[in-house]
């Protein structure tokens, strides 16, 4: 959880040399016995952190919303994080499913899980712990062909990641098992 990880950065010094968050279509963010309110926390990460945040187009589970709230709110530069949107696939009869167990869906690894989770991932580890400015542009490259690039087969292309920094909903919050408007949520009024 976000609170989780600033209480690890501030509280603990965790990520001196390094820190990053990867969100995947995250649930309500709750201040676990915290004075700080998560609006305070959100606005008090330590500047060196990076973030991506991922959700998942077929996700009928956690509500956009509360990933589009943190993102927003959140005081990393624009040019530190990206909001990353992942659409489904179907190449020769595979179907790449983007639901809210991403990665896996349920199947077997495939070219979903590589290219859509795990190649931003190690990328962001690369850049947040070495520096690389070519793992940077994979992971952070705010719709850089290196980054939105999904691989093709026989022809057929994966839908490309869609990469903002202004991320809006597309869907109702009627879609979704937990929303953002929902009173269990600490952070109903950034729901937009």
């Amino acid at each position: 959880t976000i609170d989780l990880a600033y209480k690890a950065f501030t509280e603990k010094g965790w990520g001196q040399n390094g820190r990053f968050l990867f969100t995947m279509a995250p649930w309500y963010s709750f201040n676990w016995n915290s004075s700080l309110t998560t609006q305070q926390q959100l606005q008090s990460f330590p500047s060196n952190t990076k973030m991506i945040t991922q959700v998942y187009d077929e996700d009928d589970v956690n509500d956009h919303r509360m990933a589009i709230d943190i993102f927003k709110n959140i005081n990393i530069s624009n040019s530190e994080k990206d909001f990353i949107y992942i659409k489904s696939s179907t190449i020769n009869g595979y179907n790449y499913v983007t639901d809210h167990a991403m990665p896996s869906s349920r199947k077997a690894f495939d070219a979903l899980d590589y290219y859509g989770v795990y190649r931003l991932l190690d990328a962001m580890i690369d850049y947040s712990f070495n520096g690389n400015s070519n793992a940077k542009n994979v992971a952070l490259g705010n719709g850089s062909a290196a980054q939105v690039t999904m691989p093709s087969y026989n022809g057929q292309s994966m839908v490309p990641l869609e990469v903002t920094d202004n991320p809006t909903p597309k869907y109702p919050q009627g879609k979704y098992q937990f929303q953002c408007g929902d009173n269990t949520n600490p952070r109903i009024s950034f729901c937009n």
